[in-house]
């Protein structure tokens, strides 16, 4: 066998790996797709500017990570069914808000640390992004970007900024515990920023395994192509 075929064979394996790799970790509940990205679960319970931190520290594939934003019901009810999925409710104590009427949440992207009530999408936690929301439970929505707000019977009772709370988090399983009359799971809540609750972190343009499985093929194609104008040459 050549070099050139050894190279050719060694990159091969090399990139068969990963795939299998990437395709094997996203078996994983904590790991998962949803429209052309990927998203990690993080059942360690930190606070949301220590997530935020930590979810630039993550990478996959190359690109770096961040808390997540959420633009609209599709993605948040495939985020809400893969956070079920991921942490079974014996372990919702491990990321509850006593603030946050007793429930569990995990952190999402946004927060009006800056500025009570301009609340943007800053999940990288640089103090910038777009904003999404304007003032409290009355407020308005900001540039047509979507939220969901804790609201029951058609009253939105979020965000309340209940003894100043400046971060979302996506609930578990309603709130308060006791009779969820504030918000359902699924719905968002601002609770203090100082809770330690698990987070999603979203990986923006990661190519999703099949992807990689068609470049894999291209480049299964072509090297049997090169191999076979070498024996006719």
């Amino acid at each position: 066998m050549s070099h050139t075929m050894k190279c050719w064979m060694g990159l091969l394996v090399a990139f068969s790996w990963l795939v299998f790799s990437s395709t094997a970790c996203l078996a994983d509940a904590s790991l998962f797709t949803y429209d052309g990205h990927t998203y990690e679960i993080v059942k360690t319970a930190r606070t949301w500017a220590a997530a935020a931190n930590d979810a630039t520290t993550r990478q996959m594939y190359g690109v770096s990570g961040a808390l997540v934003r959420i633009d609209n019901a599709g993605e948040n009810a495939a985020i809400f069914n893969q956070l079920l999925a991921a942490i079974p409710s014996s372990e919702f104590t491990a990321t509850d808000a006593p603030d946050g009427g007793g429930g569990a949440y995990a952190w999402i992207g946004a927060t009006d640390r800056n500025a009570e009530g301009e609340w943007i999408w800053d999940g990288d936690g640089d103090n910038s992004g777009d904003q999404f929301w304007s003032g409290g439970k009355t407020g308005s929505p900001v540039g047509g970007l979507w939220s969901n707000w804790g609201t029951v019977g058609g009253t939105q009772n979020e965000p309340d900024n209940y003894n100043d709370q400046d971060a979302a988090g996506i609930s578990l399983n309603g709130w308060p515990k006791s009779d969820q009359h504030l918000g359902s799971a699924s719905q968002w809540n601002d609770v203090d920023v100082n809770n330690t609750l698990f987070y999603v972190v979203e990986f923006a343009a990661v190519p999703e395994p099949a992807t990689s499985l068609l470049v894999l093929t291209g480049l299964v194609t072509m090297i049997l192509w090169r191999a076979r104008r070498r024996r006719e040459l």
